[in-house]
């Protein structure tokens, strides 16, 4: 199953994610102003925020690395969607930030988790090739007419 998670979710403050405040299908995208693929996927997720617009989905994008100074100058110029929240790791009752229970050691790192709270897919790519990917795995898990349910192994 997926880890709980403890996020400062900018513009609602500590958000604890787990199995139970999970709703549908999750997305975790771990980015950094350092990184240009992982900002080349912030526009990316807000496109398929509005496209499922009306489906269970929610995405946060959590920031790695970057200082306040950074964010304060970088969080107003992002992408804003309904679905579509931007974070930064906070730590669980152990001390343990998101990026490492994820063990996201690579950037653009995006995790799906399905409905019942388990990791669909991980996929480590700032390309239009890995978001088509990411786009295929969201379609198969909310059940999109046509699409393949089964997960795919990245």
């Amino acid at each position: 199953p997926a880890p709980t998670t403890e996020l400062y979710v900018f513009g609602k403050g500590r958000t604890k994610l787990d199995k139970k405040s999970r709703e549908g299908v999750t997305v975790y995208m771990f980015w950094s102003t350092k990184n240009r693929d992982s900002q080349k996927m912030l526009p990316a997720l807000a496109s398929l925020s509005r496209a499922y617009v009306k489906d269970p989905l929610h995405i946060y994008t959590i920031n790695l690395g970057d200082n306040m100074e950074t964010l304060k100058t970088v969080m107003p110029k992002l992408p804003r969607q309904p679905r579509l929240h931007h974070a930064i790791a906070g730590k669980d009752a152990k001390g343990k930030s998101a990026n490492e229970l994820y063990q996201a050691m690579l950037i653009p790192s995006t995790y799906i988790i399905d409905q019942e709270g388990k990791v669909h897919a991980l996929h480590i790519s700032g390309t239009s090739k890995g978001l088509g990917l990411i786009n295929e795995d969201l379609e198969a898990l909310l059940k999109k007419p046509g699409n393949v349910t089964a997960p795919r192994r990245r």
